[in-house]
């Protein structure tokens, strides 16, 4: 509530109801006083339409009675006395406040009397005396009117101080934009302070590693001359034994033959074994394994003490940068020659790194790929471009953020070039359902696992089916652990199976009847599971293999060494753990859940065991019934989105980067060798192809 302020005290001039200055204020019993017509509608809204003898005080609620009740309620106000002194205070207050406007300042006790014409400037004789005692032209303001008049023109002052409003609005959202351009270029920072990180700790545990290898396969080659040597020494010792007890009862034997043949055997024995064990000993000299470090390695922590100096440079407007993502280095001078302040270092424009695109963008139109007749598929072997259609941007995402961005209505437009590869083989009876897909195999080419119609098969790059394998249950997913060596899983007989691509058969590929008819799918070995088992990712010589509620980890020769159904707290980790795929760089496996619609990151230790506590959960509105995955060379991770039909794009550290929208629902997805091409599969009526889609195009 508003108070006018006299020396230390304060005297409300507002009325308590309606909030503006007293009219015709009037006083209560209780000392609370209100305006008249305000206290008037008070009276008539408490005693309407029953019987009173007072209302209560709209303050206070103290009960007010009436002294005389034979008069009209509409008169009761008249029985409260108006508040003279309270009037006669809001007049004098009034008549200083005119008189306030009138008086200087910075010297709030003298009024404007004077005008200094040197300074053009109004002042108080206090004003002349202490700053403009030296100037020759001070007058009075009256005879300053008779001799100019009145030159103050207010419409001009009006539009003046309507522009510094307007100003100093505009540099108020400026600075706002500005805070908003720092909060994004801290978290870019940041994040690129954290892979810089994370190249360095990769780079030095693969040294690491690489070390640990080698001390272990020199502890090997010693470890077995020494079994050999330990080995020797026993089957001697059984051989000893022997003899030992044969000349005990060598002069039992009757036969005079017999006893000479049975002692020079002994004898032979006794002089190749006496020289044997001293040279043999001679050399059991006990062996030390030494480790020399490199000296650039042992001076690091001496020669890097800091990973680098944050500067800011304000010399250059926002407004004016034209390329977001340029990078600087930064300058020792600004533009007036000045050096900068010693910590004031920081000079990085939308920094970038090769693991995270610097602009994020959600394709959001689908990407229309026309149909094709049935009876044309089956004799198509040759890929053909689907129709290039534009789409516009609708939609961006900030990094590390699932927030929406509003952007402007205009829009970029955007073009993708799909190419369609036919992986129906001739004998197929039912259309095809590929739910795993394996690039980079021997020589280029592309192995495919067609759920429906029980088969591996093995196409090349222009998606001509070259071989194929039938089996009586149905495969699922697979995995590369050679050049030409591949395992898959099984569900239904809970099996996961070994199989090599043989070389041989792929020089017959001319004549497509041979070629079917070879075993260019040799089985090589078969684990039996204890369960149904579904996804499989091969890293650091071991299998992980998913079930239904749980990860399980396998060597080579089958044997169980994890189970991962719970996390360090006991707490479930799936509810229908499906697809795996691995990060080998950063020793990373990724696991898609169809359950929690989720995509989970675990680290393998060292020890080739995998932490149960999860790296990161992905979770996204847009993210529903999730299926395979994959990673490129810079970590970043691509999710298919079946029900949603889209793929997700995130990087290492699980941001979500873009959003792929589709047409259909992508169900199995690979990238090419370079990293150039991703192949994805789908269900439904264009279920025999593979759409091909060209990874730059995406990012771009």
């Amino acid at each position: 509530m508003a108070h006018v302020l006299t020396g230390k005290s304060k005297v409300d001039i507002h009325c308590p109801i309606c909030l503006q200055i007293f009219n015709r204020p009037r006083s209560l019993p209780c000392l609370h006083t209100f305006c008249h017509e305000c206290l008037k509608r008070h009276i008539e809204n408490i005693t309407r339409n029953r019987f009173a003898l007072g209302f209560p005080c709209p303050v206070c609620r103290s009960d007010t009675r009436i002294q005389t009740l034979n008069t009209n309620r509409e008169e009761w106000i008249t029985q409260f006395p108006i508040n003279n002194w309270l009037v006669t205070y809001i007049e004098e207050k009034d008549s200083e406040e005119e008189k306030s406007v009138n008086n200087c300042l910075k010297h709030s006790d003298y009024s404007i009397s004077l005008i200094c014409l040197d300074h053009d400037s109004l002042c108080c004789p206090m004003c002349i005396a202490m700053e403009h005692r030296r100037c020759e032209e001070v007058i009075e303001v009256d005879k300053y009117l008779e001799k100019y008049k009145d030159q103050t023109n207010a419409d001009s002052l009006l539009q003046d101080f309507q522009n510094i409003s307007q100003n100093l609005s505009d540099l108020k959202e400026k600075r706002k934009d500005h805070m908003l351009s720092l909060n994004g270029q801290k978290e870019k920072l940041t994040r690129t302070v954290k892979d810089l990180t994370q190249k360095l700790v990769d780079h030095f545990y693969r040294l690491e590693a690489i070390l640990i290898c080698n001390i272990a396969v020199e502890y090997d080659v010693l470890k077995k001359d020494f079994e050999e040597e330990i080995k020797w020494c026993e089957e001697n010792e059984i051989v000893i034994e022997k003899s030992l007890f044969t000349v005990r009862n060598v002069q039992s034997i009757n036969s005079i033959y017999q006893k000479f043949v049975c002692t020079r055997q002994l004898k032979d024995l006794c002089n190749k074994l006496k020289p044997e064990i001293p040279k043999r000993a001679g050399k059991a000299k006990e062996i030390i394994m030494m480790l020399e470090f490199n000296n650039e390695v042992l001076t690091i922590p001496d020669q890097i003490i800091s990973f680098g100096e944050v500067s800011c440079d304000g010399n250059q407007d926002s407004s004016s940068d034209k390329d977001e993502n340029r990078v600087e280095k930064p300058s020792k001078h600004n533009s007036s020659g000045k050096p900068k302040r010693p910590h004031s270092s920081l000079r990085i424009e939308g920094c970038s790194t090769d693991l995270i695109p610097s602009r994020q963008t959600t394709i959001t139109t689908p990407v229309v790929i026309p149909g094709e007749d049935p009876a044309n598929r089956l004799s198509r072997r040759q890929p053909t471009f689907s129709e290039i259609r534009e789409y516009p941007r609708r939609e961006e995402y900030s990094s590390c953020d699932d927030r929406r961005v509003d952007k402007p209505t205009t829009s970029t437009i955007k073009r993708v070039q799909v190419v369609e590869i036919n992986v129906r083989a001739p004998s197929d009876s039912f259309d095809c359902f590929i739910t795993s897909i394996q690039c980079n195999t021997y020589q280029g080419k592309i192995v495919l696992v067609d759920y429906q119609n029980a088969k591996i098969k093995m196409i090349s790059q222009s998606g001509r089916v070259q071989c194929e394998k039938k089996f009586s249950t149905d495969p699922v997913c697979l995995t590369g652990i050679k050049e030409n060596s591949f395992v898959v899983t099984f569900p239904s007989e809970g099996r996961m199976r070994q199989f090599e691509i043989d070389s041989k058969s792929i020089l017959y590929r001319r004549s497509s009847t041979l070629l079917l008819q070879s075993s260019t799918f040799v089985r090589k070995r078969s684990t039996r599971l204890d369960d149904d088992c579904f996804g499989i990712a091969f890293m650091n010589n071991i299998f992980i293999v998913s079930f239904h509620n749980c990860l399980k980890v396998y060597t080579l020769n089958g044997k169980e060494l994890q189970n991962i159904f719970k996390n360090s707290d006991g707490v479930f980790l799936f509810l229908y753990a499906r697809h795996l795929s691995c990060d080998e760089h950063r020793s990373v496996i990724y696991v898609t859940d169809e359950g929690k619609e989720s995509l989970m990151s675990f680290m393998m230790e060292r020890s080739s065991l995998i932490n149960t506590n999860p790296k990161f959960i992905y979770t996204h509105e847009r993210l529903r019934n999730p299926q395979a995955s994959t990673t490129d060379k810079n970590g970043n991770i691509y999710i298919c989105g079946f029900a949603s039909n889209n793929i997700h794009i995130l990087s290492h550290e699980g941001c979500m980067v873009k959003i792929l929208e589709l047409d259909f629902g992508p169900w199995a997805l690979a990238l090419d060798e370079t990293g150039s091409k991703m192949l994805v599969s789908t269900t439904g009526e264009t279920s025999d192809n593979l759409r091909c889609f060209d990874v730059g195009e995406l990012w771009a």
